[in-house]
């Protein structure tokens, strides 16, 4: 499941506006006026949301037009603006007890680059609850609670009422969105997405799976998602640790024994089922539990049905992108509203690009900024953005 968590709340109406620009590392802000701000408040540099937006920590305040800060992550030009924000911290607590008591589940860094913070939990179970509140490190002060939000939903249920929240509109949709066109804008974004990570970085989905060993039978099945291994691990029996296996021929030593080939394996593609599977070069003679584990590749499968798991990493950056890109085309195809649509594709692409520096992207050419051409020939019939 994924918390929504809005962070507009932490704004305040004390505001002021760079008068000289300031460099990377910078900590002494020249500003219009620093009246209403104070040593230990917070600040935010840029508007809420916006590429290199982030959070300074006052430190001193001199004369009227000086702000002394904590060392900044960018540079910004003049006329930046810069905000007093209450809170710096998000607190997620949770609790097994129908509410009785409760724990800090996570504690949040706000950095200021986004407007909305999706976090994700994984095995949660159903009978969980949980609540989130903003904290003030430095004042050691609270915001009130947010609702109690019980765990209960996929990932992309929460995605589902996530999207409708912001549209403002119920879960049952309405005349232009029903949940049926929203699931399948999120099984598309999703795996749009994921193709333009593994066309930047064909490593980085990967997966481990655990085989059980039959006795006498050499060959298993892989993943449907497998694409290629990066390490084998094998034991041929319950009582051994695990040794790495190389990968050989599939007719690699047919004359051998079977105790020289107790280290090697191969992968063979079964074009008529369409899968891949692994292959023992020597016969066993048990069965072991979890006796191969297959470090692989994955590629992006499409999702079919709200219990499925996205391809994408259940974090607050990848969930963002994909909201903004299913919003983008709501606003553009169902709700015929270019200056909203227009929005959060710019929001959307600059989350990509943000992606793009996680994955590894080393190479900002015009070309990496936009999504392959196969990607959006099926994606994007109606033409690219």
């Amino acid at each position: 499941m994924v918390i929504n968590i809005d962070l507009k709340p932490i704004l305040t109406t004390t505001q002021t506006y760079l008068s000289s620009a300031v460099s990377a590392a910078g900590t002494a802000l020249t500003v219009i006026n620093n009246g209403g701000f104070t040593a230990d408040d917070y600040i935010l540099l840029g508007n809420l949301a916006s590429e290199q937006s982030e959070l300074a920590a006052i430190s001193t305040v001199a004369t009227n037009v000086t702000i002394n800060s904590s060392a900044l992550k960018f540079p910004h030009s003049i006329n930046t603006s810069v905000q007093k924000v209450l809170y710096n911290q998000i607190k997620v607590e949770k609790s097994t007890d129908n509410g009785s008591n409760w724990t800090v589940e996570a504690t949040i860094n706000i950095n200021g680059d986004q407007e909305y913070f999706d976090y994700a939990i994984n095995g949660a179970l159903t009978t969980d609850i949980y609540r989130t509140r903003f904290y003030n490190s430095t004042l050691s002060q609270y915001s009130p609670y947010s609702n109690e939000i019980a765990a209960s939903g996929s990932v992309v249920e929460t995605i589902i009422n996530s999207i409708f929240s912001k549209l403002k509109i119920d879960e049952t949709g309405d005349e232009q969105i029903k949940p049926e066109d929203l699931f399948n804008l999120i099984a598309e974004a999703d795996l749009e997405i994921s193709r333009e990570i593994i066309r930047l970085n064909p490593n980085y989905f990967r997966a481990d799976e655990d085989i059980d060993i039959v006795n006498g039978t050499t060959e298993y099945i892989l993943p449907i998602d497998f694409v290629r291994s990066s390490r084998v691990l094998i034991k041929y029996s319950d009582d051994d640790t695990q040794f790495e296996s190389d990968q050989v021929s599939e007719n690699f030593g047919d004359t051998l024994t079977d105790d020289s080939l107790a280290r090697v394996h191969y992968i063979v593609n079964k074009k008529s089922v369409g899968r891949y599977y692994l292959g023992l070069k020597k016969l066993p003679t048990e069965g072991v539990t979890d006796g191969i584990t297959v470090s692989y590749i994955k590629q992006p499968i499409r999702i079919y049905q709200t219990s499925d798991d996205l391809n994408l990493p259940q974090s607050g950056l990848f969930i963002d992108v994909l909201e903004n890109r299913v919003l983008h085309k709501i606003f553009m195809y169902y709700k015929d509203n270019l200056g909203l649509a227009n929005m959060h594709v710019e929001m959307y692409q600059t989350g990509l690009q943000s992606i793009r520096q996680i994955v590894g992207m080393s190479d900002w050419s015009n070309e990496a900024y936009s999504l392959s051409a196969e990607v959006e020939q099926i994606f994007n019939p109606y033409g690219s953005y």
